[in-house]
């Protein structure tokens, strides 16, 4: 713990992640006191590339400036990269690539974690729960990666996730656009499943919304312009491992 308050640190698949999934979840750590940081696993390079950006290395480049922007809005103290690549979607061709994350050795990868959780001197670790929110091959390789740094380092965690029966009444989501070829997407756990919850204020609902539209490359007005955006992208859903320390200090309320 440093200096009276959290050291919390996120880890995230994609840039843009971070926002969507824990935007207002580090916007109000922040405006406590807390310290908030983040690694993320690959630079995004197989994203949607709006714009017209098609050069794979060009795309990584606007989506980790991006990121930068994105954290500075959420008040994250510190950026960190794994190094990975983008592995695509379910049957992706590239899985193979060498860089691939979904290829990459378990044990390496919670390794670097677990060295930034003492960097940071973490209390408390996010990332994703077993279903990866919705079954993004990255996703599922940071739940697997993040439940082995926790185990080796038994600090509590949250796996982000999403509620069922509300993506139900306010969907569709973002995230149920992306999938492969004719494969079905499950988003979200049943409501039973999920351990906490966050309903932001309307100011943590704007620094939200401004740090997704930090992410012009992948996000366009049919998110961040939405009409309803509080109602739709507002909440964010946690599956609590460990001490309930957000609930303990006010930041979630339990399910």
């Amino acid at each position: 713990m440093i200096d009276g308050g959290l050291s919390v640190l996120l880890l995230h698949a994609h840039p843009d992640d971070e926002s969507l999934f824990t935007g207002a979840l580090a916007r109000r750590l922040a405006d406590r006191g807390h310290h908030v940081h983040l690694l993320t696993a690959t630079g995004g390079e197989l994203g949607t590339a709006r714009r017209r950006l098609v050069n794979r290395s060009r795309v990584r480049r606007r989506r980790l400036g991006e990121l930068r922007r994105a954290a500075a809005v959420l008040g994250i103290e510190s950026v960190g990269l794994l190094g990975y690549r983008d592995s695509g979607m379910p049957g992706d061709p590239a899985h193979q690539h060498a860089e691939a994350f979904v290829g990459t050795d378990l044990a390496a990868a919670a390794t670097r974690v677990v060295a930034e959780l003492d960097r940071v001197r973490a209390d408390v670790l996010v990332h994703y729960d077993d279903t990866g929110i919705y079954g993004h091959p990255d996703h599922l390789m940071v739940h697997r990666v993040g439940r082995l740094a926790v185990t080796q380092t038994a600090i509590p965690s949250y796996e982000c996730a999403l509620e069922r029966e509300y993506l139900a009444q306010h969907g569709p989501h973002y995230v149920e656009g992306p999938r492969a070829a004719g494969e079905p997407v499950v988003v979200g756990r049943p409501r039973a499943e999920l351990t906490a919850v966050l309903v932001p204020s309307r100011e943590e609902v704007a620094a939200k919304r401004d740090a997704l539209r930090a992410h012009g490359s992948q996000l366009g007005p049919a998110v961040v312009d939405y009409p309803d955006f509080a109602a739709r992208y507002g909440p964010e859903w946690f599956v609590r491992c460990g001490e309930a320390v957000f609930e303990q200090r006010h930041i979630v309320e339990a399910c």
